[in-house]
């Protein structure tokens, strides 16, 4: 037998023999024991795997073995289970309903098996052909054997008149209880019009995990199957129940106690994605092969055994979005060399769809990462574009520095002022003093200049968008936008060409008189030299006098001036969110400059901007270095505009204001939400504790359903040590690691294998925390004897 389930098993667990004739007569007359090959030879064209006789409150030990033989056969059969249709009296507000019961028994003790066709004869129904409901509990406890309970419920849920022998014939009210006490495990019907209707019954009452359903051929005839009798040949194909589990007693209680592992199409794994059929490895020389499931893997065992280790170890300790630290990597392969265990590479990049290691799917939300995610980051729209606001803020810095630059030299000449020697000499000057002021007839162009470099930059970037677009009359208007700024630009161009003219002729005078004072000077003598520059200074500090004059005049004491834009976020929506790029603020204001410039600056520290200098400034700048202040304060402020200029991804709920940002709480559940509908991208799943600050309500409430859909479409391989991840999640393999005197011991299957060595269920019940309890829950007991 595998170890893991490879396909669903086809199962039929209503048949009649002509055990039944003391109810069914005639019906049931051919199904004789001499006629058991008509009976396997329909199962086996119908390739059923999984099937019991159950004949109306009897059974007959020689019919059983007669079907039980061709597990051997070479056909689809791989288990025949005991099995009897009790007919069971229960009462409910005064009501009584004889429901029937598929009872299906654990083959496990033969001798039990053998004796169970006694006991019934001895216990035969005495009221009105039915057990009262104590007599069949008491019945069941005599027999001994584990059970599965099976009611009739041949009509729809919904159905305003309740069948016969129907488990809601007693009433609403009792059919409740039943299905929430787990009174049976599931209810069986019979076409394909009771499937859908039972489904959306269930789906619109959110009690798709309380009930589960199978099907049974009822069949009273073998040489019909699988109709029930001649008179009702079926016109359709029967819809059989498949059962992911091992053939085995124990895995149809596994698969019959989880409405996942039953459907009426054998569609439990993925055919065609990519899987690791086995895990490979040499252990002290010898080479072990671990078998996988193509749907959900799970690694627990001892502390420090390796579990994650073998994650890495599988994937050559790479991941796509980044690689294992070369400290935990060197550590990895140490431990595998010290304890004799070699393991290759078995996963390549392309075989991943997707790898948390250990805490990551939390990391990835608290720092930002959603779209280094190799499965998120194309549902990602494109980042918002900063430079339009970016230049904006540049442009405010570069006019703030300019001010300051301007406040700063205007002090430094009006300190100059203040040192101005005085020279008194009341006697008659000798010669002509040559004063040459001709610079201060210069003018500037500077902001000229620089209007005709940022047209120069739009001109760049209005071209670079002609060359994309591919509608006509968008280019023929890009191409008349291009003519006209290219105009404006050559005026301003014209204003700087003429000032330089004029500058280079005002130079051209002030180099022809320095010339001339120059020649002069050598004439004169010395008194008429120190009366000269007495007289040339006193001439220069009127003129700088003149000029501070006009500087000032000239230099409006500066305003912050940053006109108010909302800054768009991106979004696409994917499912129920959105996915939102975005930047780390959301608009643009006077507000937010001053809050850049006092992000730059020493706590409580204000600029004065009329009365700011420069030393005022080097004292108020935070961590001020010596570098030249207005380099420095302008460095400063492009630090906290990258930071908030930089990509920010979240992803919200469809609807919710894309400037918030979603609770941390609800972190994992988009993640596994987005995780688990990706069905395009092919490769297996890794993840390392997916249980991490995640609260075992989030797990039971939505988390263990997500990992129950992604093993239906691809395969997924985890570490863990949360019951709840490995019995109530169902995983349909367990590897379980551990270490003894004798060195690493291995031990995998499906929850329900068992061999003569071990036991999956004992060990998850030995080695998890919680663990037995999680199997408890599973293997219920309500007075019949279904334990462990």
């Amino acid at each position: 037998m595998d170890k893991v389930v490879k396909t669903g098993l086809k199962i039929d667990l209503h048949i009649h023999s002509a055990a039944s004739a003391h109810k069914d007569g005639v019906k049931v007359k051919n199904n004789t024991l001499e006629n058991i090959g008509i009976l396997i030879e329909k199962l086996n064209d119908n390739e059923v795997n999984l099937c019991s006789i159950t004949d109306h409150d009897t059974f007959s030990y020689e019919m059983y073995q007669g079907l039980k033989a061709a597990e051997s056969m070479d056909n689809s059969i791989q288990k025949v289970l005991p099995g009897v249709e009790f007919s069971v009296c229960f009462a409910s507000e005064g009501k009584e309903s004889v429901i029937h019961v598929v009872t299906i028994f654990t083959d496990e003790d033969g001798v039990k098996v053998q004796k169970l066709e006694s006991i019934l004869k001895n216990n035969r129904p005495n009221y009105n052909d039915a057990y009262r409901e104590e007599e069949f509990l008491a019945l069941l406890r005599e027999v001994d054997m584990n059970t599965i309970l099976i009611a009739h419920q041949k009509n729809t849920l919904t159905s305003r008149n309740p069948r016969k022998n129907d488990a809601n014939s007693l009433g609403n009210q009792r059919f409740l209880e039943f299905v929430y006490t787990d009174y049976f495990e599931a209810f069986e019907f019979k076409n394909r019009r009771n499937e859908v209707l039972n489904k959306t019954f269930l789906f619109q009452q959110d009690m798709e995990q309380n009930i589960r359903f199978v099907t049974g051929t009822d069949c009273h005839d073998w040489s019909v199957y699988p109709s029930e009798t001649p008179e009702s040949l079926l016109t359709d194909a029967f819809p059989y129940t498949f059962a992911k589990c091992l053939p085995t007693f124990k895995g149809l209680v596994m698969a019959i106690t989880d409405h996942n592992r039953l459907k009426c199409v054998n569609s439990f794994f993925n055919v065609d994605k990519k899987t690791l059929e086995e895990i490979k490895f040499e252990h002290d020389g010898e080479t072990f092969a671990i078998p996988l499931s193509k749907g959900i893997n799970a690694i627990i065992g001892d502390n420090s055994i390796g579990k994650s280790l073998l994650l890495h170890a599988l994937t050559g300790y790479k991941k796509k979005a980044q690689s294992l630290p070369a400290k935990v990597k060197d550590g990895y392969k140490r431990y595998l060399k010290d304890n004799g265990i070699l393991i290759k590479k078995q996963l390549q990049p392309e075989d991943i769809f997707c790898f948390d290691m250990q805490g990551e799917v939390r990391s990835k939300f608290e720092e930002n990462k959603l779209n280094a995610s190799e499965f998120l980051k194309e549902y990602f729209p494109p980042d918002v574009n900063p430079l339009p606001y970016r230049s904006v803020l540049n442009a405010e810095t570069e006019r703030m520095c300019q001010y300051l630059s301007r406040k700063f030299e205007m002090d430094k000449r009006l300190e100059e002022l203040l040192s101005f020697p005085i020279v008194i000499d009341d006697s008659t000057a000798e010669s002509m003093t040559f004063v040459n002021n001709t610079r201060s007839a210069k003018q500037t162009s500077e902001k000229e200049t620089e209007i005709s470099g940022k047209l120069e930059a739009i001109i760049v970037a209005v071209n670079e968008i002609s060359q994309m677009v591919t509608i006509k009359d968008d280019q023929d208007e890009l191409a008349g936008i291009l003519k006209r700024l290219q105009n404006m630009k050559g005026r301003y161009d014209y204003l700087v060409d003429t000032v330089d003219k004029e500058n280079t002729r005002i130079e051209t005078v002030h180099k022809i008189l320095t010339l001339i004072s120059t020649r002069h000077r050598k004439t004169v003598s010395d008194r008429q030299k120190k009366q000269s520059s007495f007289t040339e200074r006193t001439a220069d500090v009127k003129s700088r006098i003149v000029e501070l004059i006009r500087y000032e005049r000239a230099l409006q004491v500066y305003k912050p001036n940053v006109k108010t834009q909302k800054i768009l976020p991106h979004s696409n929506q994917i499912l129920d969110y959105e996915f939102i790029s975005k930047l780390n603020i959301d608009e643009i204001s006077i507000d937010y400059f001053n809050s850049v410039l006092s992000k730059t600056l020493k706590v409580g520290k204000k600029i004065n901007w009329k009365t700011i200098t420069e030393n005022d400034l080097k004292d108020m700048l935070l961590r001020y270095d010596d570098t030249e202040v207005l380099q420095f304060f302008k460095s400063a402020i492009n630090e906290v505009l990258d930071q908030d200029f930089s990509a920010k991804y979240s992803i919200i709920s469809q609807g919710t204001d894309k400037y918030a940002e979603m609770s941390s709480g609800l972190d994992s559940k988009i993640y596994f939400d987005l995780l688990c509908s990706e069905t395009h991208h092919d490769g297996v799943y890794l993840i390392d504790q997916p249980e991490d600050n995640i609260s075992q309500k989030a797990i039971r409430d939505y988390l263990l359903d997500r990992f129950k859909n992604m093993g239906e479409v691809r395969q997924v391989i985890m570490v863990t040590h949360n019951p709840q991840f490995i019995v109530n999640l169902d995983v349909d393999n367990l590897i379980f690691l551990s270490k003894d005197e004798s060195g690493l011991k291995i031990r995998s299957g499906a929850l329900e294998y068992e061999c003569p060595e071990y036991n999956i269920l004992d060990i998850v019940a030995q080695n998890i925390d919680g663990g037995l309890d999680s199997i408890r829950k599973r293997w219920k007991r309500y007075e019949k004897t279904a334990v462990l």
